[in-house]
């Protein structure tokens, strides 16, 4: 055993045999050493005491920092310039898991430099992926890996070539390069996206993200994201992506420039305390086609069907013990040049909601007394730019006032229950055609209910029954109001909703495992019956929702009744089961025509079912299906395979999907996917599409 001091560090060598001979120290057998940063082992080493240099030979291992871990036949090492010489070399590095090896290789301080190389994480005899370069280094403190003239092979099969490749090992919050994407796509050609992360300090950072399409044009994503307190944080994201002349014109592009951006910044206890909760939230969105979402990402395969507005939207809110309060304000925007029924849309034709302010005031005791009583008040200014249609300032008050008492031994709740309702409606138009409404209406409610309970052996079933008798008057109809058809449409966006007299029965039973007290059954039945003026009586649709529930999942059926049509006008039923390796969900939705209910003849099917097995393979199929017109909004088979260094995304797809189109129109797309993931580089992505 010898004992020296190198580098400012003791290191310690143990070996079968040592010899000294002046300031040369020969070891044989199975050498070690060790120190605070290295552990290296050899055959044969030789140590300089003056120059401080060791020479290591045959079955080399070195460990440097308990992270990078080194094989090889020869080894030079000088610790007075921190460098070293390699021969035959494979290094890896432990917290990446990435292999690199190399014919000849050196080591300026932190710094690799390598020839004739080849890394992976897979394993090393046969590596399902690997790159193989003629030179590149590794910087180990910036945990960073440049290669160059850089070939990637699956297998033994070469696949790309690039005459540069560089990706970080690092996974923690640095300013650097994100790994990058590749993709093949036979109708956009050649894909690449890579980020550039910009983190100059802990509360901020920007994320920069060019990509190129090949065929197709060109674009740049900006997000940026702050945290400016403990309880707030902002992120804003802008972009631009612009179109080739060939594809734009092919593909009927509406716009050849897609551009927008998104402002999101949530923010809580501005002005509260411990007593109390606050909260902004704003979010402002603009683009002039839904083509700039669609582009962000090069991955993007989900483009489904979005709603038809944009919307942006500021809103505060204030609680407090006995009272809440809330402002909104929504600003919508439509980028469609026609609606479904081809009338054309103008901005300023649509109406916003600048602001909304709402009070509410929590269920309360009045005078100490069982008499209960809550308030909401909500002031709405709907207004447009086009002073020819209809703006109004619509204010609503309810306030119920209640009292409940237990009778028969408690078995029974009676509540009684006055609600006074009303809606003030402000109009303003340029012709001032309307005259402002007032509608104010009085509820009285008289509700019975009871709740039972008995246990047995195995089971718990509870019951409840509740029955509500609502009777109306209307105190105040003044004015221009949209109540029904009759009424003049243009004031629909304002309508008013008028209560009707009517009894309301509702059934509820459930049955829980004694011992888990886990929930086995829903059963729930609901019967409204409207009491019309003429003192003739009106059965709604009577609605019957049914749910056994499983040790992973449930099973539902939802249904309406149309007591007038003697037959069911809707039907739900969804069967859902999911574990770590399996998961199921069937859901069938009928509906029958039906204009008091607001229902159209439709049937759709909805499956949605994977299979995990052998640990790393996922199978799985889903697709929504409406019968009635025939038509898959998309169908999918699907294939995942997650290794440790590798894994691989497979999907056949048929989809209807959102396109920047003059038209705006749907357009179905059949493309099949190929993601194949080297962990922990990056990725590449291939789409084709075929008729």
């Amino acid at each position: 055993m010898l004992s020296s001091l190198i580098a400012n560090e003791k290191i310690q060598l143990l070996s079968k045999e040592l010899v000294s001979n002046g300031e040369e120290v020969t070891g044989s057998g199975d050498v070690v050493i060790f120190s605070p940063s290295y552990y290296m082992t050899a055959k044969k080493i030789k140590f300089n005491k003056s120059k401080n240099t060791l020479k290591l030979n045959d079955d080399v291992s070195v460990l440097k920092n308990n992270q990078y871990f080194t094989l090889s036949n020869k080894v030079f090492i000088d610790f007075k310039n921190d460098t070293a010489t390699i021969k035959d070399m494979t290094i890896f590095d432990t917290s990446s898991n990435i292999w690199i090896k190399s014919k000849d290789a050196n080591r300026s301080k932190e710094l690799y430099s390598f020839t004739k190389a080849k890394l992976s994480s897979c394993n090393c005899e046969a590596p399902l992926w690997s790159i193989k370069f003629t030179s590149g280094d590794y910087d180990t403190q910036d945990k960073w890996i440049n290669t160059y003239n850089t070939r990637l092979y699956i297998g033994k099969l070469p696949i790309f070539y690039l005459p540069w490749f560089g990706f970080s090992t690092d996974d923690t919050r640095r300013t650097g390069l994100l790994e990058p994407k590749f993709g093949i796509s036979n109708k956009e050609g050649f894909l690449y996206s890579q980020s550039l992360f910009v983190a100059p300090q802990k509360n901020w950072d920007t994320e920069i993200t060019p990509q190129l399409r090949a065929k197709r044009g060109y674009g740049v994503f900006v997000t940026q994201r702050l945290v400016d307190s403990y309880y707030s944080k902002l992120k804003i994201k802008t972009g631009i992506f612009v179109e080739q002349d060939d594809y734009y014109k092919e593909y009927d592009i509406k716009n050849k420039t897609h551009q927008g951006f998104n402002i999101n910044y949530d923010r809580t206890h501005i002005i509260s305390n411990n007593n109390t909760q606050d909260g902004l939230n704003i979010s402002i969105n603009d683009l002039n086609d839904i083509g700039y979402n669609t582009t962000q990402d090069i991955e993007n395969h989900e483009n489904k069907l979005q709603g038809t507005k944009l919307t942006s939207t500021i809103s505060y809110f204030y609680n407090q013990d006995r009272e809440f309060s809330n402002i909104e304000l929504k600003y919508y925007k439509d980028t469609r040049n026609q609606d479904e029924n081809g009338i054309e849309i103008k901005q300023n034709d649509i109406l916003q909601q600048l602001p909304k302010l709402k009070h509410h005031r929590y269920l309360a005791s009045l005078f100490e007394t069982k008499l209960l009583n809550s308030l909401d008040i909500t002031i709405s200014n709907f207004s447009r730019s086009n002073t020819d249609k209809p703006s109004a300032t619509v204010a609503k008050l309810d306030t119920p006032f209640i009292y409940s008492f237990d009778t028969f031994d408690d078995f029974v709740n009676i509540e009684l229950k006055e609600q006074i309702s009303g809606e003030f409606i402000d109009y303003k138009d340029r012709q001032n055609s309307f005259t402002n409404g007032k509608y104010i209406e009085a509820n009285d409610v008289i509700s019975l209910s009871t709740n039972i309970l008995k246990p047995y052996q195995k089971k718990i079933h509870t019951l409840g029954v509740k029955v509500d008798f609502l009777h109306t008057k209307t105190l105040i109809k003044d004015g221009d109001i949209y109540i029904n058809t009759d009424d003049d449409v243009a004031l629909e966006p304002f309508a008013i909703t008028k209560t009707t007299n009517h009894i309301d029965i509702l059934f509820n039973q459930s049955f829980y495992d004694t011992i888990t007290k886990r929930q086995i059954m829903n059963h729930k039945i609901r019967q409204l019956v409207t009491l019309n003026e003429d003192k003739t009586s009106d059965k709604k649709a009577l609605e019957n929702d049914l749910t056994f529930y499983l040790k992973d999942g449930y099973i539902s059926n939802k249904i309406k009744y149309s007591n007038k049509k003697n037959k069911i006008i809707s039907s739900i039923t969804e069967l859902e089961d999911k574990n770590d390796y399996f998961k199921l969900n069937l859901k069938h939705n009928q509906t029958q025509e039906d204009d008091e209910n607001d229902l159209k003849k439709d049937e759709s099917i909805i499956i949605d079912i994977s299979l995990k097995f052998n640990r790393y393979y996922t199978a799985g199929y889903r697709q929504n299906y409406n019968i009635e017109d025939d038509l898959s909004s998309i169908k999918e088979y699907f294939l995942n395979i997650n290794k440790r260094c590798w894994a691989v995304d497979l999907k056949f797809t048929d989809q209807l999907v959102s396109a920047p189109t003059i038209t705006n129109n749907a357009v179905r797309e059949n493309t099949i996917y190929l993601n194949f993931t080297m962990k922990p580089i990056g990725e590449v992505d291939s789409a084709y599409q075929y008729n």
